[in-house]
């Protein structure tokens, strides 16, 4: 955890010790429960350029339940609802991702692109209607593998208090 910035987290994070989270000063992200932050993932929440007070404005972020971020994905000042798979390598700036979406590996989103509910993005093409979804099937999913990582994390590296500094 690295900035200035404010860090909440949710019930039931994992967080990946190799995982990076830069929130700059002004700025925050919030994180629901039972989220999943592999590691070498990179979120940042960076203050952006307004045009019409010609400054640099703050932004929040928040990332909401039950969504797992997987190897080396690359979040910049992007928003995320919940039920999400986000997979490897996958690259989004000013996004928002809406719930029970499913982005593919090495996606690169354009800037600024709006992910709809229901969404399943493979090679930078968007389906929409993810009718195979079942939300209390993944909860229970996401949960079983958040206690499963939460016991596999607390025996093999020391606990730490986080504070909103990091």
């Amino acid at each position: 955890m690295k900035g200035d910035g404010v860090i909440k987290f949710g019930d039931y994070c994992i967080i990946h010790p190799k995982a990076t989270i830069i929130v700059e000063e002004g700025c925050s992200i919030e994180f629901g429960d039972y989220n999943i932050i592999e590691e070498n993932v990179l979120i940042k929440a960076v203050p952006k350029y307004n045009s019409v007070l010609n400054n640099m404005s703050p932004v929040e972020i928040v990332i909401g339940n039950y969504n797992h971020i997987k190897v080396g994905a690359r979040l910049e000042n992007t928003n995320i609802l919940d039920h999400n798979i986000i997979d490897f390598y996958v690259e989004a700036e000013d996004c928002s991702i809406e719930s029970n979406t499913s982005i593919t590996a090495t996606v690169k989103l354009p800037k600024r692109a709006n992910i709809k509910t229901g969404s399943v993005v493979i090679n930078n093409k968007i389906m929409l209607n993810n009718a195979s979804f079942k939300e209390s099937e993944y909860k229970k999913n996401m949960i079983e593998l958040s206690n499963l990582l939460f016991n596999m994390f607390s025996n093999n590296f020391k606990k730490r208090q986080l504070t909103s500094s990091g």
